[in-house]
């Protein structure tokens, strides 16, 4: 006479997962000074845009889940997201098995919790891929946002230093800025 044995396997897990991304672009701020000259205007035009200076060197400030970071001496500006979400992943197999095939239920309940493991892992994988995902799209809205801001910053550090170069070749004359088409007209006597 053979025994069959049906066991209920339940494991469930909880974890923390991160996800973070990160995109760093030049800005495309000519030098017409020279460059630590050129840094000071970036500084300036960081300062009046609200970001806050860090020991560093760098001006950081938060964009939404976002964390903005110019480097003003290397002329760069960096955008990272960095976000975590508490998972609890759950599963359930029902094992059988007959003891006169070999089965014993020591054996059945251990490949079963193999099995139970390996599910909640794959389940954690795909929610961390998800998660991910997420975390690039929301870097991807905020780039978006931001890339007026930035353009702007870097036309405004342009026209400060043509100014400043202009001052330096001779006595300007006259100076007409039209703020919409961002043309910057300088008369000047040598």
């Amino acid at each position: 006479m053979s025994l069959a044995y049906r066991i209920t396997l339940e494991e469930s897990a909880t974890r923390v997962l991160r996800a973070e991304d990160e995109v760093t672009a030049a800005l495309d701020v000519l030098e017409v000074l020279p460059a630590e000259q050129m840094a000071e205007l970036l500084r300036q035009a960081c300062r009046q845009r609200g970001f806050s200076e860090q020991p560093d060197g760098t001006y950081r400030r938060q964009q939404g889940e976002c964390t903005v970071v110019v480097h003003p001496q290397q002329g760069t500006v960096s955008v990272v997201i960095e976000r975590e979400r508490t998972v609890q992943q759950s599963a359930t197999r029902v094992v059988s098995g007959f003891d006169d095939i070999g089965a014993r239920p020591q054996q059945l309940r251990a490949e079963g919790q193999k099995l139970l493991k390996q599910e909640i892992e794959k389940k954690f994988e795909q929610a961390q891929q998800q998660l991910q995902r997420e975390t690039a799209d929301q870097l991807e809205r905020t780039l978006l946002e931001l890339q007026p801001e930035i353009d702007a910053m870097v036309n405004e550090v342009l026209r400060e230093a043509i100014k400043i170069k202009a001052r330096q070749m001779g006595q300007i004359r006259e100076i007409h800025e039209d703020a919409t088409t961002g043309e910057l007209m300088i008369r000047l006597e040598l």
